[in-house]
């Protein structure tokens, strides 16, 4: 479920890329039927072009992942998360490989 202020962010990120090619094309991608039941490879494949293209010169780490597209707590520690061990490392190789 997504609150107003998440909903809020998102239209202000897709106002600021609407004219962007780059994006359009990401908005294309996550639309595909490739990507249509994945919905964790569509969550990092958006956050890691939004980083990219509003802040290129930004790192995205695991935990920025972790925390922001597949929804960890802030306290998540990809170094000894025992709960899905993998599996945050597991889910932009299988975007990569998708794409």
């Amino acid at each position: 479920m997504q609150t107003e202020a998440a909903g809020s962010i998102e239209e202000e990120v897709n106002a600021l890329l609407a004219d962007d090619a780059r994006w359009q094309l990401v908005q294309r991608i996550v639309r595909s039927r490739t990507l249509q039941r994945a919905s964790h490879l569509k969550k990092i494949l958006l956050l890691v072009a939004e980083s990219s293209l509003l802040q290129p010169d930004t790192l995205v780490r695991e935990q920025d992942i972790a925390q922001r597209a597949l929804g960890r707590k802030d306290n998540f520690d990809p170094a000894y998360d025992t709960n899905r061990p993998g599996a945050d490392r597991a889910s932009p190789a299988k975007t990569s490989e998708l794409l």
